[in-house]
């Protein structure tokens, strides 16, 4: 329920658009209350998105989304301008802005609706490649981020494990499974032909927060919403985010999506293995030990014991997966288990 002054403040923001204002209705993101609005107007309906930010940071990203657009990526939201031409609007120190409304499904658990995700979000990177590489490169900076994660878990690891409280008893269990994992990681990310790709390495723009809420699926189409996060940035990184993100670690929904993005932007043994190294590491558990150390709830943690057991069975069938090289895409995305060890994919949705 949108409040009566919300109501009335967002009345006043649409009528700069020349949009008269119906119906309100408040939809919440994973990070905050009323992060969009779905609103009818005398001219259809609209999304009006408050932004918290800077103006110079909100006009690169409309600057940003104007640059992918032209690339002929269209699976996003068009903003729609004011009277005056301009895409966003200040009112009472906050900026606004209106966009299309994307109608259609929210993300489920169909292996086309992921086979079309991962194409789409190939067709992202793929069109918005920049010519030239950065050093040190977007994934090398992502990776010396987790690495001083790692490094803060370990010594934190000692303090949860000391503790005697029901809370610290997961720690005491996996915590070695977690110095394990991003060990793996670290190891195949400093082979030599890995580092030759963090080297050469051109960049992308990226979503930066392809999750399910972002996600809309239509007949005919999957569309990702909510960009403000977007910019240059690792695509390596960002695959494998997304699949932690939104496959619920199936394996089905997992290897529809890999199959969708290879379909459009093939990459190499050396890449996979990249990504499915920055799938391994344990992010859950970094930053589930920090909330609990600074006293902190933690939905990170309750979410982290729920499904880490499919979550270890599930990068066990990753790597594989990438093991299997050039011939892993003529497995059939409709068999999960042919190829694969029985063991490997038990993993259930």
């Amino acid at each position: 329920m949108v409040s009566s002054t919300r109501k009335k403040h967002l009345t006043s923001v649409l009528k700069q658009y020349a949009l008269r204002l119906y119906n309100v209705q408040a939809y919440h993101s994973l990070y905050r209350k009323e992060a969009a609005y779905r609103v009818s107007t005398d001219k259809g309906t609209f999304c009006l998105k408050p932004f918290r930010g800077s103006f110079a940071r909100l006009s690169g990203i409309h600057k940003r989304l104007d640059d992918i657009r032209s690339s002929n990526f269209s699976s996003l939201p068009r903003w729609i301008p004011r009277k005056n031409g301009k895409y966003w609007s200040p009112q009472d120190g906050q900026f606004f802005y209106v966009t299309e409304w994307i109608n259609g499904t929210k993300l489920g658990d169909k292996e086309n609706d992921f086979l079309r995700l991962g194409a789409i979000l190939a067709r992202l990177h793929q069109s918005t490649t920049f010519s030239k590489s950065v050093s040190p490169s977007y994934t090398l900076r992502e990776i010396n981020r987790f690495r001083r994660m790692h490094q803060l878990f370990t010594s934190r690891l000692e303090k949860l494990n000391s503790e005697k409280r029901e809370l610290w008893e997961w720690f005491q269990e996996h915590g070695a499974d977690c110095l394990s994992l991003a060990e793996e990681s670290w190891n195949v990310i400093n082979q030599g032909s890995i580092q030759r790709i963090l080297e050469e390495e051109k960049p992308s723009i990226i979503h930066g927060d392809v999750t399910r809420p972002n996600v809309i699926v239509q007949s005919a189409n999957v569309f990702l919403i909510d960009w403000e996060l977007a910019r240059p940035g690792s695509t390596y990184y960002e695959v494998a985010k997304t699949l932690a993100n939104v496959t619920n670690f199936s394996v089905p929904l997992t290897k529809a999506f890999l199959s969708g993005y290879e379909s459009v932007r093939p990459l190499s043994y050396e890449e996979w293995q990249l990504i499915v190294s920055l799938t391994r590491l344990p992010r859950e558990a970094w930053i589930a030990a920090r909330q609990i150390l600074s006293g902190r709830p933690s939905v990170t943690f309750h979410v982290l014991k729920v499904t880490w057991g499919r979550r270890m069975e599930w990068v066990g069938w990753l790597d594989s997966w990438a093991n299997l090289g050039s011939s892993r895409m003529s497995i059939s995305i409709s068999d999960p288990d042919q190829g694969m060890d029985a063991d490997v994919v038990s993993l259930s949705n």
